[in-house]
């Protein structure tokens, strides 16, 4: 079963026409895996490929050797696939190019879910500031009832004291004359 190793920028042929290309690769019985660039016409129409471009040992050397691929290597090979014989048999560039469909509407599904996340972390962090800016009122709105009901409890508390001690209520201040 192929698998979509690494996806380019378009590029034009001598002709012209604009193509995407892809390395794809499958693993061999021995555990190597086996590479071929596939250019896929921006127009439509059937893919073309390389012959197998490449043989590496692991996967992680076959995604760095397909990491170190210029825009000229993949314009060269895109000469070279146009001027083959298919390597690849009809029924398995038909697979690739369904398999392209897929990654082509996948990664336009992950565009739009992103694009709806960052909507919602928006209006979260606007009400998240919100939210916050009514705590820090209604903070400081409870404080000031704290700070008051403190004082008035103080005062009851003093004129209890006094009650219990036999003391008459402290006079109140007389205001001052001019």
């Amino acid at each position: 079963m192929f698998e979509l190793v690494r996806r380019y920028d378009i590029i034009s042929s001598a002709r012209g026409a604009r193509y995407r290309p892809s390395v794809y690769a499958e693993p061999d019985g021995d555990g190597r895996w086996s590479a071929w660039i596939v250019f896929f016409p921006v127009s439509g129409g059937p893919p073309v490929a390389t012959d197998r471009e490449t043989i590496q040992s692991t996967y992680p050397a076959l995604v760095d050797w397909a990491a170190s691929l210029t825009a000229t290597y993949l314009e060269g090979a895109l000469d070279r696939a146009l001027n083959l014989e298919p390597s690849l048999a009809p029924s398995r560039l038909a697979e690739l190019e369904r398999l392209q469909d897929e990654a082509l509407i996948q990664a336009e599904t992950l565009e739009r879910a992103a694009a709806l996340a960052r909507d919602v972390a928006g209006v979260a962090a606007e009400r998240i500031t919100e939210t916050a800016d009514d705590l820090g009122a209604a903070a400081a709105e409870a404080a000031a009832t704290s700070e008051r009901k403190a004082r008035d409890a103080e005062a009851r508390a003093t004129v209890a004291r006094r009650r219990a001690a036999g003391a008459a209520p402290a006079p109140r201040r007389a205001a001052k004359k001019k």
